[in-house]
């Protein structure tokens, strides 16, 4: 190998390593998905489209998928919808991530949307109905 080869091979170990020891847990993709704009008051978000017909139902007659709980490293589609529709009806600020942390939860709790550690498909549609 060259000595320039080598140089910049070096350089990007460097910021690399620059990059996991100042911004540990995050990639660049999560940053530039969470400065996606807020909504603002009077946006709509549109009803979940269904691909299939037929949805697959837990014990508790919850769809699968639900109850949504608190987890900071799955995207959810969903979860990305409750943000939206928090942050339209209830001006609550939150990223829209997609990841239901502990803000998420907060914010469905003091607006009164949920009592547990969980959203639960009527809980879900409850939400998302204040959209429509």
């Amino acid at each position: 190998m060259g000595k320039r080869t080598l140089i910049i091979l070096g350089s990007v170990i460097a910021l690399v390593a620059a990059w996991m020891i100042l911004l540990p847990g995050k990639t660049p993709w999560s940053i530039l998905k969470s400065q996606t704009p807020a909504p603002t008051p009077g946006d709509t978000l549109a009803a979940p489209a269904i691909k299939n017909p037929i949805v697959t139902r837990t014990a508790q007659g919850n769809p699968s998928g639900f109850p949504l709980k608190v987890d900071v490293y799955n995207y959810k589609k969903e979860v990305a919808e409750i943000q939206r529709a928090m942050n339209v009806y209830f001006n609550t600020d939150l990223v829209v991530d997609g990841l239901f942390g502990p803000k998420t939860l907060a914010a469905l709790k003091a607006n009164g949307l949920t009592y547990g550690e969980e959203v639960s498909y009527q809980d879900y549609l409850t939400i998302i109905e204040f959209t429509m």
